[in-house]
């Protein structure tokens, strides 16, 4: 019974496997991913199915169990005759007979190389991996297909045991293909790299983009929409505000120049209603404008109708006045009318001169202008009769 010990430190498609005596082997590729592993137990290699629990390993023996035989020879002669004694050739040291034109003896040809037929399986895997657009596996299978496929090939070039030369050159140069289409379809570190146990496709791919777009649309709309609320929000205070101004002039305006009170209480009561307003939405702003429109334009009305009444009432007493002083000029110009009658009347008298006729019969006139008939018929025993002005 002994102590095993067996650890591994590495990268993440790159490890060295260490054991109780040292580093034990090198193993390429990440776990649960295809890898091959070189050691000194041997090479082995392996891919396995994400997801499922498959996998599947195959050790490839570096010793040789397929060494050439050396053609027999049939030492027992059909017929015997006499022969000349012939110097038998002695095998070569590796134990190979020499055989012409890369065949055993026998005309057998020679066994293919296994390291030169996984590289093709790993090649074609490469392929088949680049083309449903998983760069990482494609990448990972086409460097083991690369190196087994070098391994193979020197194989074949210092031993001379095996064939299929050709077909590790072309695997090589396939490998290589898809090394460099895989770099190139790999996506850079700032994107999204995809998970390596689960392929995206483009379609995959292709939707997850529509669907960022469409977030970030929706984003933008989302943006474009509350710029604009907060706009008309703010539209719909500044009117409000300015409306609730002109309401309160008008009100301090209106006091005791309508001619209906109850218009100025409504257009209180519309006042404190849009004050107390309050709402992170347009419309309710908007909507707190029109009564309070309504109550302004109604207290207007009233305004213009005290206006009228006052005007009318004005003109109606100025008509009563101007009768009155019509009526009043009227009664004073009679009455200087009756005042100057008598004095013409009177003047009209004592304009001419008196006239009396006297006791003897005789007549005497005065002087004109005299006032009475004074020192008239003195001489004539008096007046026995006054016959007025003439």
């Amino acid at each position: 019974m002994g102590w095993r010990f067996r650890r591994s430190i590495g990268g993440k498609y790159f490890r060295l496997n260490l054991g109780k005596h040292g580093v034990n082997g090198v193993t390429f590729g990440g776990r649960g991913m295809p890898h091959v592993t070189m050691g000194r137990t041997g090479t082995r290699v392996g891919a396995s199915i994400p997801g499922t629990g498959m996998s599947y390993t195959h050790r490839i023996n570096p010793q040789r169990h397929d060494t050439a035989t050396a053609e027999r020879i049939d030492a027992t002669p059909t017929l015997t005759l006499p022969t000349q004694p012939q110097t038998a050739m002695r095998p070569p040291a590796d134990g190979e007979v020499p055989h012409p034109n890369g065949k055993h003896g026998g005309d057998k040809p020679l066994p293919w190389s296994k390291l030169v037929i996984t590289s093709v399986l790993f090649s074609a895997l490469a392929v088949v991996y680049v083309m449903f657009e998983v760069p990482q596996f494609a990448l990972l299978l086409s460097v083991v297909a690369f190196l087994l496929g070098i391994s193979g090939l020197v194989a074949i070039q210092l031993r001379k045991s095996r064939r299929s030369s050709t077909v590790a050159v072309i695997s090589i140069i396939v490998s290589v293909a898809m090394m460099v289409v895989s770099l190139e379809s790999t996506p850079s570190p700032t994107s999204a790299s995809p998970s390596t146990t689960h392929s995206i496709s483009a379609s995959q791919r292709a939707a997850k983009t529509r669907q960022r777009q469409a977030a970030k649309r929706r984003k933008l709309d989302q943006e474009r929409r509350e710029k604009e609320n907060t706009e008309k929000l703010a539209t719909a205070k500044g009117t409000l505000a300015s409306k609730l101004d002109d309401a309160r002039g008008l009100f301090n305006a209106s006091n005791g120049n309508v001619a209906d009170e109850s218009t100025g209480d409504a257009l209180s009561a519309a006042i404190a209603a849009a004050t107390q307003v309050d709402s992170t939405n347009a419309t309710d702003w908007t909507s707190a404008v029109q009564p309070l429109q309504s109550a302004m334009d109604t207290v207007t009305a009233s305004e213009t109708k005290k206006q009228q009444d006052d005007a009318q009432a004005e003109v109606a007493a100025q008509a009563k006045a101007d009768a009155e002083a019509k009526a009043n000029a009227d009664a004073e110009q009679q009455h200087i009318q009756q005042n100057i009658q008598p004095q013409q009347t009177q003047q009209q008298n004592t304009s001419g001169s008196l006239a009396a006729v006297c006791v003897d019969g005789t007549s005497s006139v005065s002087s004109p202008g005299a006032a009475d008939y004074r020192g008239m018929c003195s001489h004539h025993h008096g007046i026995a009769q006054k016959l007025g002005r003439q």
